[in-house]
């Protein structure tokens, strides 16, 4: 069955009635447990939060941000220790997270090892940091959330319903997928997404939301900005302006409008283009910059300009590409190592 243009799948014991009159919009918290460097243009992923009042931000380390944070954005101090022994206590065996990229696999148990912080929720989700957001409410309705207990799918940004079935779900029995030996290994499985949930949502025929027209989720090996999604364009530019996102693209000539939920950057290293980013709420997208816009409008030769392909660096993404993956084995196979040591002492 489609519905709105979009995958799901029906089960009615995770269905809720339809509702009547005027809805209000859901609770919705994001946890964001982060380790390590914050992205250059963290302040305008703090804007693009702000600008989406309906839905709280949680991030969870060990060092506060040198940021002022908006009133829907939350700092919660935990280490990624105590986060290991939280999953531990929770399972019930030994678990591997040693670096913070493993805790892509961790994110489908947030549910459970977050309960405290999301008892007052009615949906709680992850997301990534090198993401802006635009207009999430015009793109998730409520009426969306009414449907399905599940909203997306990739782990840059997804949703549950704050139930008991759905905070479990990790744990149902799905053919392909161990539990115990994706969350004790340090490799990484993709667990989040579609190597794990997604497929828990197949198997068990439970309903769930997946848009992919409205993500811009930016090819990390190409120069330009080319996206994973049906309206890619040769020529584009994205806009950020006071909490709408917008893809300009050049077809046929003419200049296209487009709105998106938010563009996702992965790997992708950014300049911002001015030292007052904390007060500026118009940005441009390009490439490799965000540039201060302001709206007079975007010509074809003003997009082509900013989207001129650079060949070497595309060359040097493909060069690199087999040293990068090279890299990540041999740290998993180093965490491996160090995690049977650890365990063997533990046993003594």
């Amino acid at each position: 069955m489609s519905w709105l243009g979009c995958e799901v799948r029906n089960k009615p014991m995770f269905l809720r009635s339809q509702p009547t009159g005027e809805q209000t919009y859901p609770r919705v918290k994001l946890v964001i447990p982060y380790f390590g460097n914050l992205p250059t243009y963290f302040p305008i992923f703090l804007q693009s939060c702000a600008f989406n009042p309906e839905f709280s931000f949680l991030l969870i380390s060990d060092r506060r941000p040198n940021f002022s944070i908006p009133s829907n954005v939350f700092f919660v101090e935990m280490s990624l220790e105590e986060i290991r022994k939280r999953a531990e206590a929770e399972l019930g065996f030994p678990v591997a997270l040693r670096r913070p990229y493993k805790l892509c696999d961790f994110r489908p148990l947030y549910g459970v090892l977050f309960s405290e912080l999301l008892h007052d929720c009615d949906y709680w989700g992850h997301c990534d940091l090198d993401v802006v957001f635009g207009n999430l409410r015009r793109v998730f309705p409520p009426e969306v959330y009414e449907r399905y207990p599940k909203i997306q799918v990739a782990g840059h940004f997804s949703l549950y319903r704050n139930c008991a079935e759905m905070n479990h779900l990790f744990e149902l029995p799905t053919p392909g997928i161990q539990l115990r030996r994706i969350l004790g290994t340090p490799r990484n499985y993709a667990f989040d997404e579609w190597q794990g949930i997604w497929k828990i949502l197949q198997y068990h025929q439970i309903p769930y939301y997946l848009e992919w027209k409205a993500v811009a989720d930016v090819n990390p090996d190409r120069f330009r900005l080319k996206i994973h999604a049906k309206y890619d364009a040769k020529y584009q530019v994205f806009v950020w302006d006071r909490g709408q996102l917008s893809q300009y693209a050049v077809i046929s000539g003419h200049v296209v409008r487009r709105e998106f939920a938010y563009i996702h950057l992965q790997k992708r290293p950014m300049r911002v283009l001015s030292e007052r980013a904390e007060e500026i709420c118009s940005w441009m997208v390009t490439p490799r910059h965000f540039v201060p816009y302001q709206a007079t409008g975007i010509s074809p030769d003003e997009i082509r300009r900013a989207n001129a392909d650079n060949a070497w660096w595309n060359i040097a993404r493909q060069v690199t590409r087999p040293y990068r993956r090279m890299r990540r084995h041999f740290r998993e196979i180093v965490d491996t190592i160090r995690e049977v040591g650890l365990r063997i002492r533990r046993n003594r």
